[in-house]
Formats: structure tokens, sequence, C-alpha cells
């Protein structure tokens, strides 16, 4: 007997599928999966890739929001939608999920640093400022979210603010 709540044979058995060109069926499956396994972020991570990848984007856009409504926290999937919504230019959508997680969730280190992200990246929104403000409160939760850090120490060199960018480059060596 096969383990029904094996997510990888699905994900596994869902591409070999989709690679023989059975696209809805591969989906399928893996609709399939999410309804048994609403928490297995692989699952949904494979559903909405396979989506993406055979141009679905509405389908994959639908399947992030609906994955993140049940695994809310899941951080990798998250930056993945935010990814995908940033290629299509729909800054506003991606900094609308981000702000939305920030304030569900204020202790997610990460997802203070993905807002900075999404705002330093978007020509409408972004402000130096705002961006520093992320990037300080993603430290503040995290100390060891080095990536944060790095980037708040070039963003302070970038204004001339060269001590102080020295001063977070040292406080988190």
């Amino acid at each position: 007997r096969r383990q029904p709540l094996n997510s990888q044979a699905r994900l596994y058995v869902a591409q070999a599928i989709a690679r023989k060109g059975e696209i809805k069926e591969a989906i399928e499956l893996l609709k399939t999966g999410v309804k048994v396994l609403p928490l297995d972020g692989n699952l949904w991570t494979g559903l909405a890739d396979l989506c993406w990848d055979e141009g679905l984007i509405e389908e994959a856009l639908q399947t992030y929001e609906d994955g993140l409504s049940k695994i809310p926290r899941h951080v990798d999937f998250l930056e993945a939608y935010i990814s995908r919504l940033s290629f299509l230019g729909s800054h506003e959508r991606a900094l609308g999920v981000i702000e939305q997680k920030v304030q569900q969730y204020p202790n997610i280190a990460y997802f203070h640093y993905l807002r900075a992200q999404v705002l330093r990246h978007s020509e409408h929104h972004f402000r130096a400022d705002l961006v520093e403000d992320c990037l300080r409160q993603a430290l503040e939760v995290d100390k060891e979210l080095y990536t944060a850090a790095d980037i708040l120490a070039v963003l302070l060199a970038e204004q001339h603010r060269y001590d102080e960018a020295r001063s977070v480059m040292n406080e988190f060596p």
C-alpha cells in the first residue's frame, strides 16, 4: 500500500505527468494534494509553479492567495508570490500583500525585510526612510538577519551617511 500523505511522491508524479504534456491531469493531482494536505508548502509551491510555468498566470496567483490563507507564515511561499507579482509589475498588489503580513505577524523579521525589498524595488513607493524603517524593524526582531543589516548599511552609504553605515556593519559583523 502507498502512503496517501506522501507529498513528495505526489509532486514527483505530477511533474512527470506534466513533462508528458498532460498538464490538466498534473494540476488536478496537485489540487487534490493541497485538499488532502492543506498545510504542505511543497504542494502549494508545486501547484503554483506548474500553473505559472504553463502560462496560467491568474490561476497561479490564485493558488498563491489560496495557499497563503492556509499557510500564512510560510516565508518561501510568500516570497515567491511577491516575486511573481513584482515580475508582473504589480507592485501595488505585492506591497498590499506584504503589508498585510507585517501587520498580522509583526514578530517575523523576514516579513519586514520583504516589505523593505518591495518598497526598494518599487518606482512609485520608494522612499529611503520607509525602507530604512522596515530594515531596522527587521533587525529589532532578529539581530541575526544579516541580509537586512547589509542592505541597511548600503542604503545609508548611498545617502552619504557613512558613520551610520559603518556602525551598522560593526554592530552586525
